[in-house]
């Protein structure tokens, strides 16, 4: 079995990333749309930080992947 890569999104994190970039939603308008807690998109975010190298939501919002 492959061993996930630490830095790679999960689903979740992918698509609040997107919300983020794309409707600049806040966490509780998040929280709304995908139907969680809104402790859980603030702990979510928390790990988009860690693996993209961001510091906040407005690094995310303006972070472009590298093209390889």
């Amino acid at each position: 079995m492959r061993k996930k890569d630490q830095t790679e999104l999960t689903p979740t994190e992918a698509k609040i990333v997107e919300l983020i970039q794309k409707e600049a939603l806040s966490n509780l308008e998040i929280s709304e749309k995908l139907g969680c807690m809104e402790r859980t998109v603030e702990t979510h975010i928390r790990n988009i930080n860690i693996k993209l190298g961001t510091r906040n939501r407005v690094e995310i919002a303006i972070y472009k992947e590298a093209k390889k």
